[in-house]
């Protein structure tokens, strides 16, 4: 099932002061998926919003 989740603001800002922005943006925000929504895979940045999968957890 896809899911769009809201980029968290301060995310943006740290990003900001690298020379490789896309790149530290999507490290940042992969791992934020991760940390926060179990499942979840990142698939990528769409208009600041995080475009992910969230596979069925196994019992």
């Amino acid at each position: 099932m896809k899911v769009n989740i809201p980029i968290p603001p301060i995310y943006v800002e740290m990003a900001k002061s690298s020379e490789e922005k896309g790149e530290l943006l999507r490290v940042l925000v992969d791992g934020y998926v991760r940390r926060n929504i179990p499942g979840c895979k990142f698939i990528r940045i769409k208009k600041m919003i995080a475009e992910c999968v969230i596979t069925p957890q196994k019992k």
